[in-house]
């Protein structure tokens, strides 16, 4: 841990500090998701109001994914918790102005500048994770991460859904709750020792740059160098990225999929997701036991072959019921997912690497979440069918594409063990 006489990250007010702030990371959609039928109905005249609508849920995903890479370099040589703190204050200011502006595309602009914000945080606090912690207890922190993260989707959404049915606009001020978490920030959190570094002219970094590691015991040059997995880095970043396209059609087109199928209110449509949110929460949990006993690429094959039932659930059925059965099991699949993927990266990458790296992930996951609505609405828009037989349709597909990767993977994975296998007898 951090090598520093007083400071101790295994304190539950730093871990609460860390875990509280991950919850913010979902507001951006969650918070607004309930709402987006009814701010359809108040844009009606615009032309494509149905892409513009949702765009309002998918920009700060793609300004998240533009922003990352640049900050996670910021973290890296500025500062972890410097970033954080800019970052919180961005996200309450940015995330409150669309409750004030009247036109969609300048809700659009304030959305984007919040997606910048969330980037921050989300960089900031995993590579702080990554950084006070090792090993097992990484493992845990990152799986309850996961579960925090799933705790502000039902908190945000609970809110979200009840102020929607008043108002549209009103779900907006849910991101002020950011500035109840800046003391916190500001007075438990401390930069780790020895990780702000100048930039490298290699790639490669040194193994032995820990934090538990005493500032005065850190070697002064890179003695011994290893190179950064960039093959193992770029399936990493790929799945998230695939993970994220699919897990980002709940938020985006379920409201509207109940609606035409069941007519479903807001406040349905809340509970709709947050019965998804709920098992991603359990799923979390569960993560540190199913951990020890499954290595970090078998997670990823159990984790999205769920995820793939539950979409061909969802898809198939025609009842409200049915569809909440579906979504708690491609809650449980993604409440695997997330965190195996962060402790994966984590684990695998240099100290003095890991908030680019770290940038990286969150850009490919929210890269993910914007092309989802790009890619599927015109889907949905084509099909000759029904409004409620369309959107089941996104789903089945999506789940098929989930099973042919899952299916790719483990046949890779069989033929790696076996080669190593063979290589070990010879």
């Amino acid at each position: 841990m951090i090598s520093q006489n007083k400071y101790n990250p295994d304190a539950l007010i730093v871990k609460s500090t860390l875990l509280l702030s991950s919850t913010l990371i979902v507001f951006a959609a969650a918070s607004l998701t309930p709402a987006l039928p009814a701010m359809q109905e108040h844009f009606a005249d615009l032309d494509n109001v149905g892409l513009w609508v949702k765009l309002v849920i998918a920009i700060p995903s793609l300004f998240i994914l533009l922003g990352a890479p640049v900050i996670g370099i910021g973290v890296d040589y500025v500062g972890r918790k410097l970033i954080l703190v800019i970052s919180i204050i961005l996200f309450g200011l940015f995330g409150t102005l669309g409750f004030f502006i009247h036109s969609i595309f300048g809700i659009l602009v304030s959305r984007a500048l919040l997606g910048l914000a969330t980037a921050g945080i989300t960089t900031s606090v995993i590579t702080l994770i990554g950084d006070y912690y090792s090993g097992q207890a990484r493992v845990k922190l990152l799986g309850l991460q996961a579960a925090f993260i799933g705790i502000g989707a039902v908190t945000a959404l609970l809110i979200g859904g009840v102020l929607a049915d008043y108002n549209w606009r009103n779900p907006f001020l849910i991101h002020l709750l950011a500035f109840l978490l800046l003391p916190l920030i500001l007075f438990v959190i401390r930069e780790p020792e020895g990780m702000v570094k100048k930039p490298q002219s290699s790639s490669t970094e040194s193994a032995q740059t820990t934090l538990n590691q005493p500032s005065d015991e850190q070697p002064k040059s890179q003695s011994i160098e290893v190179s950064v997995p960039k093959k193992l880095l770029l399936f990493i970043y790929f799945t998230a990225l695939l993970g994220e396209v699919m897990l980002y059609l709940v938020p985006v087109h379920l409201p509207f999929y109940l609606q035409a199928m069941t007519g479903a209110n807001a406040k349905q449509n809340s509970i709709a997701i947050v019965a998804m949110s709920l098992f991603f929460i359990i799923g979390s949990l569960l993560f540190v036991k199913l951990k020890e006993r499954l290595d970090y690429m078998t997670v990823v094959v159990v984790s999205l072959g769920l995820v793939s039932i539950g979409y061909e659930i969802v898809g198939l059925v025609n009842d409200y019921r049915l569809v909440l059965l579906g979504l708690t099991i491609c809650g449980l699949g993604a409440g695997f997912l997330i965190p195996n993927l962060d402790s994966w990266l984590t684990a695998i990458v240099p100290a003095t690497y890991r908030g680019r790296a770290v940038g990286g992930l969150t850009a490919s996951t929210f890269l993910g979440q914007f092309l989802s609505p790009i890619l599927t609405q015109p889907l949905i828009q084509n099909l000759d069918f029904d409004l409620d037989t369309a959107y089941g349709l996104v789903y089945i597909i999506s789940g098929y594409v989930l099973t042919v990767f899952v299916i790719v993977t483990f046949i890779i994975e069989q033929v790696k063990k076996e080669n190593l296998e063979v290589e070990s007898l010879e």
